[in-house]
């Protein structure tokens, strides 16, 4: 944001660190030396770069080193950095005597113990190179650490070989008291340096967050790279970003849902069987040689469907299809004829009075 040059951003990112930088390539040149691995040092400017990160390439290993030693090199900055971290927090800050102080609790004992750690000689100079250290013990590449995997392999079969001879049950309790001494230690270290890097990153934070107040200029990482915009285009690029994530949203949603269909639609259901009308079928008495003459009623279903015009004679528009039930019950006596007549035949009381009529 300041130098609005990334050549230059570069240098200064490698001034920042090093302390780490140097502690970790030196390390690893003499490791090499002891393992019998040549080293060549390929000190130069580091190059422009728009990653923020650290490449520890200072000094490197020849390729023809095995992986079971290129994993042990590039293992030792770590081991270096976590023993100087630990002398640090012991001989310096006194970070036992600290923590008893603070493990009441209370606001006051919180308060002394901070003090207390903070009144340590150069206390800020040993927190920079603490955090410098932390930073840089981490090979750049962690594939160079895929040695370990034949190094784990081998004391499993160590492992077994003293199971089955009887004798891995006294080793275990011959070191299982110190590996759990060195475990916690080790805990104890990670959790300082976790606390270091949370507390540096919040001042680093609040350093960024001024500096991009008053200079209105502003500086991201977007796939690994940096990027310096002011900041509208900041805050542009931020809408721009939100509105991309309610689209996808809204596509994954709509994905969800599935495509439209009929079945989703709100269509009405229609009443059951039992709130339809019923209508009873008509009922003739027959007599001794008597058949009543009164015409069968006639049942409108509301359900029956429209017929269609069939040429210009039949009837057009019809409502519906007139269903006619006319075969009457059997009550005793002789029996009626259950023939029913064609649709819109004249029946036979209509015939008699046309012949009455003639």
């Amino acid at each position: 944001m300041l130098t609005k040059n990334f050549q230059t951003t570069t240098i200064l990112y490698y001034t920042f660190f090093l302390p780490g930088v140097v502690l970790h390539e030196v390390v690893v040149w003499l490791t090499a030396g002891v393992l019998d691995v040549r080293a060549e040092r390929a000190i130069e400017w580091p190059e422009q770069q728009e990653i923020g990160e650290l490449r520890l390439n200072f000094v490197q290993i020849s390729r023809r080193a095995g992986p079971i030693k290129t994993a042990i090199i590039n293992s030792a900055p770590i081991i270096v950095g976590l023993a100087v971290v630990s002398i640090i927090a012991n001989n310096i800050f006194r970070i036992n005597e600290a923590l008893s102080i603070m493990s009441t609790g209370d606001l006051d004992d919180v308060s002394r113990g901070i003090q207390f750690l903070i009144s340590a000689p150069d206390f800020w100079l040993w927190f920079y190179i603490a955090f410098t250290i932390i930073n840089t013990m981490i090979p750049s590449n962690p594939s160079q650490l895929s040695g370990w995997k034949r190094i784990a392999g081998m004391a499993g079969v160590i492992l077994i070989v003293l199971l089955v001879l009887g004798i891995g049950g006294q080793i275990f309790a011959a070191i299982a008291s110190p590996i759990q001494e060195t475990l916690g230690t080790i805990a104890n270290i990670l959790l300082l340096m976790i606390s270091i890097n949370l507390f540096t990153t919040l001042v680093l934070g609040f350093i960024e967050a001024v500096i991009e107040h008053i200079t209105g200029h502003s500086a991201t990482f977007r796939k690994g790279k940096m990027i310096t915009m002011t900041r509208e285009e900041l805050l542009q690029m931020r809408e721009q970003e939100r509105k991309r994530a309610q689209q996808r949203r809204t596509a994954r949603a709509q994905r969800d849902t599935g495509p439209p269909s009929i079945y989703k639609l709100p269509l009405p259901i229609p009443e059951g069987p039992n709130k339809e009308s019923v209508t009873t079928p008509p009922t003739a008495i027959i007599g001794s040689g008597h058949t009543s003459s009164a015409r069968p009623t006639l049942d409108r279903r509301p359900h029956v469907e429209k017929l269609a015009a069939d040429g210009d004679e039949t009837q057009g528009n019809q409502e519906g299809l007139l269903e006619q039930r006319s075969r009457p019950s059997l009550l005793g006596g002789g029996i009626a004829s259950g023939k029913t007549p064609a649709f819109g035949a004249p029946t036979k009381p209509e015939e008699e009075e046309e012949a009455e009529k003639d």
